[in-house]
């Protein structure tokens, strides 16, 4: 994530991209979900991304994200 940070956070604003296309296979998000997640992502953009955060604060406000919902809890570990 460190290496395509500003990449990942225009993907996560704009709900699509290869890289968080990428991000969602890493985690394992199945192909059939990964529209739901896209979306979820851009709806929390916001928090997710920040000219302030790191990789590591982009991962930990993602997997707070998906804990808080219920389709997603799954994919934390």
């Amino acid at each position: 994530m460190t290496a395509n940070l500003d990449n990942l956070s225009q993907d996560i604003a704009q709900g699509q991209g290869e890289y968080l296309a990428a991000l969602a296979a890493l985690m394992g998000i199945p192909q059939n979900d990964q529209s739901a997640f896209f979306a979820l992502t851009q709806h929390n953009a916001s928090a997710l991304v920040s000219t302030n955060n790191s990789a590591d604060d982009m991962y930990a406000a993602l997997t707070d994200t998906l804990r808080a919902d219920s389709h997603f809890a799954g994919f934390t570990n």
